[in-house]
């Protein structure tokens, strides 16, 4: 009879306490052993882009009717305030005419044209892109233009232009007097040629400079003479104007000291919110006041 209640593992099955801690032990095994199983099944039947490691997110899908080419436009190289034109094509791949309701660019550098009339399904028009560096110098340009459709999902355009460096100078800000009595020396600013060609200022605005060499040479300075600056109404900007036959004109900025004049703040604020910010510098915006 007692055989009978055991098996060969010497268990009592009779005795529902010995079977369930038993079947716990089990249960600690096989549900890890069934969740690996299942994990290396799945890596297995996973896609090869997943296998890998390789980027998986999906390419955007081309859903516009409106097909540019090219899609890439290269203005090449981009010379300082000097615009440069180009022209893409726009063809209608859809069954029905196709009206660009405008057409946008991402900076005030890109100008994008667009048809006014609306396209014909099939057919192809030739329109103006124009990009203008103004007054920067060596950087990259990639601007998008958006062509909004009516009716459809808009199409893009990516266009991409390089500015050389023809000029340099530094410092590009300069500290101001803090008050309208103290005597300073004047304050150098120096300008090199990048390229290699010899040059002399022929203009400083407002003329806050000491007196300027007419000799060519690969640099020159200029002296700041804050009492002529003064004078001058304390601008916050100094434009430098140079010989040089592709390099744009230079803006120095001033950090005027607050105490003394607490109408400054306002004065120079409005200033810079009227200034286009290639008017400002090089690429580089109006700072603010030191206090």
């Amino acid at each position: 009879m007692n055989d009978m209640r055991s098996t060969n593992s010497g268990v009592d099955h009779t005795n529902p306490r010995a079977t369930l801690r038993r079947w716990r032990r089990m249960s600690m095994w096989v549900v890890p052993y069934c969740v690996l199983s299942f994990a290396f099944v799945a890596c297995d039947r996973a896609p090869e882009g997943l296998k890998s490691g390789a980027n998986t997110t999906p390419a955007p899908v081309a859903s516009s009717p409106l097909r540019i080419e090219p899609a890439e436009l290269e203005m090449g190289e981009l010379l300082p305030n000097t615009p440069v034109e180009k022209s893409v094509r726009l063809t209608n791949t859809g069954a029905t005419p196709l009206l660009v309701r405008k057409a946008l660019a991402d900076c005030g550098c890109t100008t994008p044209t667009w048809p006014s009339d609306p396209i014909p399904p099939g057919a192809s028009v030739d329109t103006l892109i124009t990009m203008d560096a103004g007054n920067q110098q060596g950087v990259e340009l990639v601007k998008r233009v958006t062509f909004d459709l009516e009716g459809a999902d808009p199409a893009f355009l990516t266009v991409k232009g390089r500015v050389g460096s023809y000029l340099s100078f530094e410092p590009t800000t300069l500290e101001g007097p803090t008050d309208d009595a103290t005597p300073l020396p004047a304050s150098t600013i120096t300008i090199r040629s990048v390229d290699g060609r010899s040059i002399t200022v022929i203009a400083v605005d407002p003329p806050v400079a000491k007196p300027l060499s007419t000799t060519p040479a690969l640099e020159q300075t200029v002296e700041i003479d804050w009492e002529m600056w003064r004078a001058s109404g304390k601008p916050v900007r100094v434009g430098i104007e140079t010989d040089h036959p592709i390099g744009p004109p230079l803006g120095i900025l001033i950090r005027r000291s607050l105490r003394g004049n607490p109408d400054a703040a306002r004065r120079d604020a409005s200033k810079s919110a009227t200034e286009s910010p290639t008017e400002a510098t090089n690429g580089t915006k109006p700072a603010g006041e030191s206090r």
